[in-house]
């Protein structure tokens, strides 16, 4: 997810987070429970709402130099992405995107796949040179 994506959403939770906790407002009120109790189910809900925002943000897509003009980029797939595959194409996407911003060609080197299973999403990580681009 994009960070400007994730700023697009953060409101919305927060605001989601803001009427379930009105929601245990109401339903704790009607059984006469002390407002300390509100307060900490909000506090809860707010609590899984930055856990949720923690991990739509880890799986960032990030170019790591880890040589002479060489690099290392590793991503998770989007909910739709059931195969390792499509991850490694887009990682090379942006490779070369990457490559062609500092004014050069992409080679890959290596990478590694894993399609998703149930609770983990399909995962890529690659390594790839810059070199100049030939003319």
């Amino acid at each position: 997810m994009k960070p400007t994506a994730l700023f697009a959403v953060v409101p919305q939770l927060f605001l989601l987070a803001f009427r379930l906790a009105r929601c245990c407002n109401a339903l704790l009120s009607k059984t006469d429970a002390h407002p300390m109790k509100a307060f900490r189910s909000f506090i809860s809900i707010v609590g899984i709402v930055v856990c949720i925002c923690g991990c739509a943000t880890s799986g960032t897509d990030r170019v790591v130099q880890i040589g002479l003009n060489t690099y290392k980029m590793a991503g998770v797939g989007k909910s739709t992405d059931l195969a390792g595959s499509a991850v490694k194409a887009r990682l090379y996407q942006q490779a070369a995107e990457f490559c062609r911003s500092k004014g050069g060609q992409m080679i890959p080197l290596n990478s590694t796949a894993q399609d998703s299973k149930p609770g983990q999403y399909a995962s890529a990580e690659i390594r790839f040179k810059c070199v100049p681009a030939s003319r």
